[in-house]
C-alpha cells in the first residue's frame, strides 16, 4: 500500500497514465492479488477511451468504456448496422488536426454486431473516400473503433 501512496502522490502515474497495465499495478500492490484485480477492473469506469479521428481503426480493450456521456438517439438503421447519434464528453474527440472539444461532442455512429458487415461497410466507405467523386448524401466517415463485442464506424 506504500507503494501506491508514493506512486500516486510523487506524481510518477497521473490519470492521463489510467487505464494502467495489470504489471503496473502488481508492482504498487505486491502481495495482494485482490487489489490488483479489483484496481485493474475499477479504474477503466474512470478513463474513458479517446476516439482519435487521425487514426482509420481503433482498437479499444473491452474493459476500457467509451467516452458517451448521455443515452444515444436512434438515427436509424441501416442495411449493415444500427445508426445513432451520440453525444461524446469533452476532450474525448479529437478532430483530424488533433484539436479536442472543451463542449460535448454529437457524431453519428453507426454499430455493428458482425465483423463480416463492418467490414464490408467499412471497405464501401474506404472506397468511397478514396474516390475523386463526391456525392452529397453519403457521410464521410471520421474514424472506425472496435470495442467488443461491437465494431463502430463515426460519420
Amino acid at each position: 500500500m506504500l507503494n501506491f501512496r508514493d506512486t500516486f502522490l510523487a506524481g510518477m502515474i497521473t490519470d492521463r497514465d489510467l487505464p494502467l497495465e495489470r504489471e503496473q499495478i502488481e508492482t504498487f500492490f505486491p502481495d495482494h492479488p485482490a487489489l490488483v484485480g479489483m484496481f485493474d477492473t475499477v479504474q477503466c469506469g474512470f478513463c474513458p477511451v479517446t476516439i482519435c479521428c487521425t487514426r482509420s481503426v481503433q482498437s479499444v480493450p473491452r474493459k476500457c468504456r467509451l467516452p458517451f456521456v448521455e443515452p444515444p438517439t436512434r438515427l436509424g438503421v441501416g442495411g449493415f448496422g444500427e445508426v445513432d447519434l451520440v453525444a461524446i464528453a469533452p476532450r474525448y474527440w479529437k478532430g483530424d488536426e488533433g484539436a479536442d472539444y472543451d463542449v460535448v461532442y454529437k457524431v453519428a455512429c453507426k454499430r455493428f454486431r458482425s465483423n463480416k458487415d463492418f467490414s464490408k461497410e467499412a471497405e464501401n466507405l474506404r472506397i468511397l473516400k478514396n474516390s475523386l467523386t463526391r456525392q452529397d448524401h453519403i457521410l464521410h466517415h471520421y474514424t472506425t473503433l472496435f470495442h467488443d463485442p461491437y465494431h463502430y464506424i463515426f460519420f
